[in-house]
């Protein structure tokens, strides 16, 4: 894949504005049909570039794979289905190509996992800031029981998760995730 990307592109990605046009310039953003503001329909585009389909390609075979990318692709097949999910981790991977040929830095997914973090401790805080507004406070009923943040996560598997390093934090709460995520489970992950 590496060598088709190559080929076709070149190392020099700065004919392009923006990681959105180097996508787009693969055709793998949707073609939207808009008349008098309302949408007609959307669709992916024909793809007749090398470069998309070994994206394509490459997305595909993520279906096993036990890092970020493989979670997205099975959280997009999910939600939108199996060809939808091949275009958007595509695209994904073209933004990714895009960022890694443009600052000549080395592909990192600690980036995706502060990222996730960052949006969970969000989605966290919103509910308590919601309540807030109304004059309200919510009390998590683990806190009831004494039971502290760290104690649950290492009940769940994971030890010290806060203190450690990035690569280790992501790779203890992908595990803590994955784990919360199995069907063996019965329950989806709470947070406090």
């Amino acid at each position: 894949m590496a060598q088709t990307i190559l080929c076709e592109v070149g190392t020099d990605v700065s004919r392009f504005r923006n990681a959105s046009a180097f996508a787009s310039w693969l055709r793998l953003c949707p073609e939207k049909k808009i008349s008098g503001g309302k949408v007609l329909f959307t669709k992916s585009r024909r793809v007749r570039s090398r470069v998309a389909t070994a994206l394509r390609m490459g997305a595909q075979s993520l279906h096993h794979a036990k890092d970020y990318l493989g979670e997205f692709f099975r959280r997009i097949t999910r939600k939108l289905g199996r060809p939808q999910a091949i275009t958007a981790t595509a695209h994904k991977l073209a933004r990714i190509v895009f960022h890694v040929l443009s600052t000549k830095e080395p592909y990192s997914e600690n980036v995706f996992c502060r990222s996730e973090a960052e949006t969970l401790k969000r989605a966290e805080t919103r509910p308590r800031l919601q309540a807030a507004r109304f004059g309200l406070q919510i009390i998590s009923t683990n806190n009831l029981t004494g039971e502290t943040k760290e104690r649950r996560l290492q009940r769940r598997g994971c030890k010290r998760l806060w203190s450690r390093s990035d690569q280790a934090y992501c790779d203890a709460f992908r595990s803590a995730q994955l784990r919360a995520a199995s069907p063996h489970m019965g329950r989806a992950m709470r947070y406090p």
